[in-house]
């Protein structure tokens, strides 16, 4: 007889319930790999079955999941839909996932990566025929051959989940009209991309954004990036329309602009806020407006910002670091030095204003050059200059600022020295209609036509309070008074180059203390002494100063910086970092000179307490490769290339895989102690190579076998 059994309905809901809920389970995030040896039949899921191209592993990714792409040099029209060498092919970027490049190909963590020395390269060179060097890298513009890709690396409608870390996009070639004109390296719409630990180098477009193009209201966060040797029409690093950026430790460098923005040009952007911290904009260039930067109705923050060395060629150009028009602008902390407007009627050597109001906090604006407004040339502007310095710049007419067309500045605690002029006035102009408001400020040492004249003021409408001009023309009204500053100092950092007065100085305890800030260019808090009165101009009297020289001997074999003569407060014991950069083939012997000693670690430098003038003299020597090899079934710990300074000594330590044990290591003349290997004073490069073989157990003991005769 059968018996039925039906389940019982509590039983029937609970394998209902369990079957949902295994259904329901969200899809693991899966990682991918790619390696130049990978085969894109593969799986993708594991070093040893890796894809052989970077768009097999874009295809396979959906959001959440992660790509780590090992060292070499990868193609957009190798493993995708494109064909051979077609200039549209791009890596196109999938929301939501993250791309890692910087692995040697064994890493099972992401800490274990090296970007530095695993160099990851996107490039657009389909044709293979650019000048490149030794990573695949097509350093400057000039260097493309032949048709490449338009764009390396896009993205559309992107959210902050995607994240592309740890490669170098190069050798894009933006070359139409169109909207493939614009963003050789990469372009993204509407989108809002990670970008991290990225080099972007020698890319081109015929249009906007040679290095970069955001546009459609993108909001691009960029951190820890070098963007250098790319050119474009406008914006040759970075271009964007109705789009911000975000960039933290950037430097954007010897970028080229055929018009305008040589670094960086942002347009229409003026309902969205861009903001720079700790970015470096030098040595590039451009033919019309903002040989450094260039922004025109677009909102921006700049703080820890260097703005140096940029050159604007054009013969009517406006702007050698920066041009503003129709722009909101924050600058905190800001240095403008070096950059020049080398054309016969052009105006701005450091900052062009036009019809833009920026607030200027903690600004060095230094040895800037142009033929009209050195410093900063002021059209139908009214900027707000809080503890700012402008000093040794030069043009033919007005060295340090130049207000034209209804600009009407205010200058708080600020000093306006060492300038130089040819016919109009050396410090501070006022156009007709113009002027400014002066309170606290300090006005002097400036030399205009016939000598010194450090102020001329043409409209009559002169609005100074508690400020000292030394040599102002007739048409001011106002008295001569010599503040007695002392020659430009540097306190280290952005916006810290200031001109101090000295301990007699009739600025000393002159100014009005409402309205004025509650620190001094510097930091230092207002006043000193605390319930004395505030000292005229940037700089707030102390306890005097320490100097420190900073020098490299022997010259030629790296750099220190800051370098030069850095000031500190007397008494306060204040310390200071220096960076040391050695030359290639160079590494870092040690730091010597008359300060008390202080700590290396890695390439900062650290004093102890500053008590007196000291020097800091960085030293190099000869640096040699040592590479570590190690053969099957074990490693070398650390398993990367190092640098090691002549005559000196490294060690590795060898690790034989489970059943394994080490066979032999050899190279650099060193020796092995149990597990660690030593090299000899190393004289050159070398090579470290390690071998393994297996363990082979010992044979079992076999008693022995007695006669009879033994029992």
């Amino acid at each position: 007889m059968k018996t039925i059994r039906f389940l019982t309905p509590v039983i029937a809901i609970t394998f209902v319930f369990l079957f949902l809920a295994v259904d329901a389970s969200p899809a693991l995030a899966a990682r991918y790999h790619v390696t130049p040896a990978g085969d894109d039949a593969n799986d993708g899921t594991s070093w040893q079955e890796s894809f052989a191209t970077v768009q097999k592993a874009l295809s396979a990714a959906s959001s959440d999941d992660e790509i780590w792409v090992a060292a070499g040099v990868y193609y957009p029209d190798e493993g995708g839909v494109y064909l051979d060498n077609d200039r549209n092919s791009t890596f196109t970027l999938v929301d939501g996932v993250e791309m890692y490049g910087g692995f040697n190909g064994d890493e099972a963590a992401l800490e274990e990566r090296n970007v530095i020395a695993y160099v990851t390269v996107l490039s657009g060179d389909i044709d293979g025929d650019d000048v490149t060097d030794t990573f695949g890298v097509t350093r400057s513009y000039d260097d493309i051959r032949g048709a490449n890709a338009y764009h390396v690396v896009t993205g559309a409608l992107l959210s902050d989940t995607t994240l592309l870390d740890g490669f170098t996009i190069t050798a894009g070639q933006a070359a139409l009209t169109d909207l493939n004109g614009a963003g050789g390296g990469i372009r993204v719409s509407a989108s809002s991309p990670q970008l991290r630990e990225l080099t972007i180098a020698g890319n081109f477009a015929a249009g906007d954004g040679g290095g970069f193009y955001a546009f459609s209201q993108s909001s691009v966060y960029l951190t820890n990036a070098t963007i250098s040797g790319n050119t474009a029409r406008s914006g040759g690093g970075i271009g964007g329309d109705t789009s911000s950026f975000f960039l933290n430790d950037v430097t954007i460098s010897n970028n080229n602009a055929e018009n305008n923005g040589g670094g960086i040009y942002l347009g229409n952007a003026s309902t969205t806020i861009s903001q720079l911290t700790d970015v470096t904009i030098s040595d590039n260039k451009a033919n019309g407006r903002g040989a450094g930067m260039c922004t025109v109705s677009s909102s921006a923050e700049l703080r820890s910002v260097t703005i140096v060395g940029n050159e604007n060629t054009s013969r009517t150009g406006q702007g050698g670091g920066m041009y503003n028009e129709d722009s909101p602008l924050s600058l905190t902390d800001v240095t403008i030095r070096a950059n020049r407007c080398t054309g016969s009627n052009s105006s701005g050597g450091g900052v062009y204003n036009t019809a833009s109001s920026p607030s200027l906090t903690q600004v060095s604006i230094i040895d800037n050059q142009s033929s009209s407004g050195g410093g900063v040339y002021n059209q139908g502007s009214s900027p707000i200059f809080t503890n700012v310095t402008i000093s040794s710049n030069n043009a033919s007419y007005v060295g340090g600022v130049s207000n034209k067309g209804n600009s009407y500045p205010q200058f708080t605690n600020v000093t306006i020295a060492y300038n130089r002029d040819g016919r109009l006035a050396g410090g501070l102009y006022d156009g007709i209609p113009a002027s400014s408001t002066l309170r606290n400020t300090i006005v002097a040492a400036n030399v205009g036509p016939g000598g010194s004249q450090d102020y001329r003021c043409n409209s009559g409408d002169v609005r100074v309070t508690n400020s000292q001009v030394k040599s102002p023309n007739r048409n001011c009204s106002l008295p001569s008074t010599d503040p007695q500053i002392q020659g430009l100092v540097n306190f280290v950092g952005p916006g810290r180059q200031l001109h101090p007065i000295l301990g007699n100085s009739l600025a000393k305890d002159a100014g009005a203390l409402a309205g004025a800030p509650v620190e001094d260019q510097r930091g230092m808090s207002r006043p000193q002494p605390q319930g004395g009165g505030i000292d005229i101009g940037a700089y707030e009297f102390g306890s005097g100063l320490y100097f420190i020289e900073a020098t490299v001997a022997p010259q030629g074999n790296g750099t220190i910086s800051p370098s030069g003569d850095i000031a500190v407060e007397a008494d306060d014991l204040q310390t200071v970092e220096f960076t040391l950069i050695p030359v290639p083939g160079f590494g870092i012997a040690g730091v010597g000179g008359t300060c008390s000693e202080g700590s290396l670690f890695d390439n900062t430098y650290t004093t102890a307490a500053i008590i007196g003038d000291c020097t800091v003299t960085a030293q190099f020597v000869p640096a040699f490769l040592v590479t570590p090899e190690a053969g099957p079934h074990g490693s070398i710990d650390p398993d990367t290339p190092r640098f090691v300074n002549e005559g000196g000594t490294t060690t590795f330590n060898i690790i034989a895989d489970e059943g394994f044990t080490i066979l032999s290591v050899s190279g650099c003349g060193g020796s092995l102690d149990g597990t660690v290997y030593t090299t000899a004073p190393i004289t050159g490069d070398c090579t470290v190579e390690a071998s393994f073989k297996k363990k082979f157990p010992w044979p079992a003991m076999v008693p022995a076998i007695t006669s009879g005769a033994d029992r």
